[in-house]
């Protein structure tokens, strides 16, 4: 006699076949709708556990959304595997389904799992922010969202693009926004004759009236080339990675304001 059985005061003999095994049924389902309300309240706790601690560990926001959302699911397959076992469904074939179900989607979904892969690895380690100006082959602008499949960027003149994870993880990228500090580099041509010491001192002169220009490294001008009557000077200067745009293009527009020089041309260098 099962305790069940002792608590319903039935005794065996008194029951037929067909309602024991109704009874038993009964029983079994009652168990598995207990481990499934149970499991899942569980899985969220865990769940929310996990997302707290990342959080404290300052983990990337995205990253923990995406980790506490699979640590929800593998917990929820666990307590329906679970529910299962407890209505007596052989668990081992239940996990063989879904380890062919799981391989399945896996092949046709590879270059997605590439993509994942790869923004998990771009938002763990940090290889740029948002915000953050990066160039990849011919794509190049200022990081708008970094996803878990691909990251979108702005480009100069407002044009969205979106690249996905695996080719920024698989080939060369400049992040413009890394490091604090950026060297301008401009190109002066102009006419042998009026390339002089004073010239070139004046070249520092202008550069250096923009306080946002730093002292150290120290501004500096050389020659470049001389070729067919003509030099070319290269200007170099350092500013703050923020300021960078915007003092190039100050720089340009007073060093041609201010130097009266004829046939002279000015250029970012390439």
């Amino acid at each position: 006699m099962t305790d069940w059985d002792a608590l319903l005061g039935i005794r065996p003999e008194d029951m037929s076949p067909a309602r024991r095994m109704a009874l038993a049924l009964l029983v079994n389902v009652a168990g598995a709708l207990v481990i499934l309300v149970v499991g899942w309240l569980l899985a969220r706790l865990l769940t929310r556990l996990v997302q707290s601690m990342m959080r404290r560990g300052r983990v990337d926001a995205t990253l923990v959304s995406f980790l506490g959302n699979l640590a929800n699911t593998i917990l929820l397959v666990a307590v329906v595997v679970a529910a299962l076992a407890r209505l007596g469904v052989p668990t081992s074939s239940a996990l063989a389904v879904l380890g062919a179900a799981g391989l399945a989607v896996a092949l046709a979904l590879q270059s997605s799992l590439s993509n994942l892969a790869a923004g998990v690895m771009i938002i763990a380690f940090r290889l740029f922010r948002v915000g953050d100006q990066i160039e990849l082959g011919a794509a190049k602008g200022r990081v708008l969202v970094i996803d878990i499949f691909h990251t979108r960027l702005a480009t100069p003149d407002n044009v969205e693009i979106v690249l996905p994870n695996n080719t920024i993880t698989t080939g060369m990228m400049k992040n413009y926004s890394a490091l604090p500090d950026r060297r301008i580099d401009l190109t002066i041509t102009l006419p042998s004759q009026s390339d002089s010491p004073e010239l070139r001192k004046k070249l520092i002169e202008i550069v250096t009236q923009d306080p946002r220009v730093l002292s150290e490294p120290s501004p500096s001008v050389g020659v470049s080339q001389v070729t067919d009557g003509k030099t070319v000077l290269s200007v170099r200067c350092w500013a703050p990675t923020a300021s960078f745009a915007d003092l190039q293009a100050s720089a340009m527009t007073e060093l041609r304001a201010q130097l009266d020089v004829p046939n002279l041309s000015i250029a970012v260098a390439s």
